[in-house]
Parts: C-alpha cells; sequence; structure tokens
C-alpha cells in the first residue's frame, strides 16, 4: 500500500486541507483498475468507516500477494475531512454540496477545485464505486438493485462525470450515514471485495 496527498490546498479554518488516497498495487498497479470513494459530504462517517475497514483487508490481501496481475486499486476514504472535522454537512467555506459540483474547475471555488482533483485523479479507472447513493448491482452480492432515470442535477455528481468519461460507476447504498453501523460496514466491505473478486482485481476467499 502506498498512501499519497492526492490534493492539498489551505484554509482560513484550519492549517491544510490534504485528501489522501491509499494506493494497492505494485507499484501502485499499471492498470487502473478500480477506485472506491467514500465520504464527500461532511456527515458521511458511515461511508469513511467502510473505506477504512476495506483498506484493512486490502492491506492483507496484497501482503499476502492476491492482487491479480499488475491491478491498481485506489481507496479515497473522505474528500471532505474539513466539514467533518467540523459537524457540517457540506462545504464549510460556502454551504455547497460536492456531490454536485463535478467535473468541477480548477479556477473556481474551493470546493469546486477539489472535485476537479478528484476527478482528475480518478479518471481512467475501469471502474469506480461510490458509496452514498442509489444504485446497487447483483455483481456485488446484494439482494437489491435499485434503477433510477437520469436527473438534471445528476450531470454534476461523482457517478454521472465518471460514467460520462469512460469509467463503469457503481454507487452503493449503505444503510447508514451520520452513524456507524458495523455490522452495515461489513456486509458494504463484503460486497466491494466480492466485487473485485468476480471482476478479476484480487483474489478473495
Amino acid at each position: 500500500m502506498e498512501e499519497k496527498i492526492l490534493y492539498s490546498m489551505e484554509s482560513p479554518f484550519q492549517q491544510e486541507i490534504n485528501v489522501k488516497g491509499y494506493y494497492f498495487g505494485k507499484n501502485e498497479g499499471k492498470e487502473r483498475s478500480a477506485c472506491i470513494v467514500g465520504a464527500l459530504r461532511g456527515n458521511e462517517y458511515q461511508q469513511l468507516y467502510i473505506c477504512s475497514k476495506l483498506i484493512d483487508v486490502l492491506k492483507k490481501i496484497e501482503k499476502h500477494g492476491d492482487m491479480v496481475g499488475e491491478n491498481g486499486i485506489l481507496v479515497i476514504p473522505s474528500v471532505n475531512n474539513m466539514s467533518m472535522d467540523f459537524g457540517k454537512r457540506f462545504w464549510i467555506s460556502d454551504d455547497t454540496d460536492l456531490n454536485r459540483l463535478f467535473p468541477g474547475n480548477p479556477s473556481g471555488e474551493s470546493g469546486s477545485r477539489v472535485a476537479y482533483a478528484i476527478m482528475e485523479t480518478t479518471r481512467g479507472y475501469r471502474y469506480g464505486i461510490h458509496l452514498p447513493s442509489f444504485y446497487l448491482a447483483n455483481l456485488f452480492g446484494l439482494p437489491y438493485v435499485i434503477e433510477a432515470k437520469s436527473r438534471p442535477f445528476d450531470r454534476t455528481t461523482l457517478h454521472n462525470n465518471w460514467q460520462r468519461n469512460g469509467t463503469e460507476a457503481f454507487s452503493l447504498y449503505t444503510g447508514m450515514t451520520g452513524k456507524i453501523d458495523d455490522e452495515l460496514a461489513t456486509q458494504a466491505v463484503s460486497s466491494i471485495l466480492r466485487f473485485l473478486t468476480r471482476m478479476g482485481i484480487i483474489r478473495y476467499y
């Protein structure tokens, strides 16, 4: 595993905002196979917790040599640490929803710059999994699949922008947001590992 700062910026509210990513696969994996993004909002504690549990398992998988071939996985547990620290749901400087700012703008307001950085970092991955949204998939081994018609604001979500840039995107609803539920988190981690196994990215038994 390699931990990297994906984006950093100064903040009037605290010393520095750092968005961290965790790469798995030899030399970060030559193949950009799967990217998992957790909390985009400051109240998504469960999504952050799921990513932390997932990272723990992926460390063991990588250590045991069970990353398949040159596959690479990137996990971004939280994009919005600052709002989480202050107990706010939306971006603290202007109360915007980060998941309504994609694909972002490198010259825009701070939230839009963060969205742009995440979009560019995750561009080109074969699969993208975003935890807090509306869709489930059979490949995850979960009991329900929900389909919904696209709405105008969907064009500004991470999920939709992944799709429009060639990434097969999945949004995994976990049944909890503002509180931590270990049982549901374990189910979510297992479903992601099951998907990565079925896609030939890892070996997990």
